[in-house]
């Protein structure tokens, strides 16, 4: 790919990224994007079959710095409670770079293609998080009692109410969802006697 094609892509991917956050995706043209992007449709075409694509690409970078992001953290917290902290203030500062209505869009949308991206999502997370429950819990840092499997389901169920609007009408942005969302999480795992404030 050349550099030129490659600038061309991420202009496109850049003023998808601001469009879809200023107005959700349903309301944002693809002549809107080519023109905020300074290109032609056809180079639009050429690399995107349509907005859904964009925003699956917009998505997928995303989801690549979270993961990368998570690792770091994942490697280098000492105990349980540091590591979700962490954890809780990296998805804070998350959710904070995609605006609320394309974020929820996005999460809520009929698209085939966008349920099967958000479900491979999801699964690939709760995997992940159930390696991490696993292992604080052999190191006696989360309650020996509780059932990792009901951490599992607990996570799932929470993905799937994200998408429920009457838990956004509580919150005034996903922030403060998220942030009451892990703190009931922490709290309601933590092992007893153990300081996590």
């Amino acid at each position: 790919m050349s550099a030129k094609t490659s600038d061309k892509i991420s202009r496109l991917i850049t003023a998808g990224r601001e469009l879809f956050s200023r107005y959700g995706i349903r309301r944002v043209s693809v002549d809107e994007i080519c023109q905020h992007a300074g290109v032609s449709k056809m180079t639009f075409y050429k690399h995107f079959s349509n907005k859904t694509q964009l925003a699956l690409q917009i998505f997928n970078d995303f989801n690549r710095q979270v993961w990368a992001k998570f690792d770091q953290i994942v490697a280098e917290a000492k105990t349980f409670p540091e590591l979700f902290r962490e954890l809780g203030e990296f998805k804070l500062r998350m959710v904070e770079q995609m605006a609320d209505e394309f974020l929820m869009e996005f999460i809520a949308s009929p698209d085939p293609e966008i349920r099967a991206y958000i479900a491979a999502r999801q699964i690939e997370s709760l995997q992940a998080f159930h390696r991490v429950f696993s292992d604080a819990q052999q190191k006696g840092e989360i309650r020996p009692d509780l059932k990792i499997e009901l951490v599992d389901y607990l996570l799932n169920k929470l993905a799937e109410m994200m998408q429920d609007p009457l838990l956004h009408q509580m919150y005034p942005d996903l922030k403060a969802l998220s942030q009451d969302l892990m703190n009931f999480l922490l709290y309601g795992i933590a092992s007893r006697g153990k300081d996590y404030e």
